[in-house]
């Protein structure tokens, strides 16, 4: 159905970029291969140099999501640490549906995040925005992703807003303090992408 919709022009754009991101790959693969001198080596040094470079790759993948959530996050989330939520995230977060939501589970949340190991208050915030993330699946996935669609937001950032709305009210029922999660956070490197 959706190859019937798209024009030529479509086609050549699609194409394009397809060819970009192959040669692209092509271009790294050959790189990583040349630059450990896997070319010596026979093919467990490829098979060894393809390996680092796809972990160093999986890295700066991960780097880059992590910088491209904060940039997404930023109108509804505060720059200071620890993070509170701005007006905008605030008035995602009391809609009626996400305090439905909030009301049938914060208990559960609550003892989920009981169940958790966590050493510090920085880690305790990590976990719990894994935990709320959980609930973006199962019986208030459709709820969930509408709100999301609704308030244009992507499903994974609606579920941190949720965890940083709900924060104050878990650490202080887990006996913890918002104020100590910038004492316990670990530094991060100041590495160039």
């Amino acid at each position: 159905m959706i190859p019937c919709i798209l024009t030529s022009g479509d086609w050549i754009a699609i194409c394009s970029i397809a060819t970009v991101v192959i040669l692209a790959f092509l271009g790294l693969l050959g790189k990583i291969i040349f630059k450990w001198g896997a070319l010596d080596k026979g093919i467990s040094g490829i098979e060894d140099s393809i390996n680092k470079g796809i972990s160093n790759l999986d890295k700066k993948f991960d780097k880059l999501d992590d910088k491209f959530d904060r940039y997404v996050i930023q109108p509804l989330v505060s720059g200071k640490s620890p993070s509170t939520l701005t007006d905008l995230g605030r008035k995602i977060f009391n809609r009626p549906k996400i305090q439905e939501f909030v009301k049938d589970n914060i208990e559960e949340i609550f003892l989920k995040m009981g169940e958790t190991k966590y050493i510090s208050a920085y880690q305790a915030q990590e976990k719990l925005f894994e935990v709320v993330a959980t609930y973006k699946t199962g019986r208030y996935q459709i709820n969930l992703e509408n709100e999301a669609f609704e308030t244009g937001q992507h499903i994974d950032i609606l579920m941190k807003v949720i965890a940083i709305g709900i924060r104050d009210q878990v650490f202080f029922k887990l006996g913890l303090k918002v104020e100590d999660i910038d004492n316990s956070a670990p530094l991060k490197p100041k590495t160039p992408l």
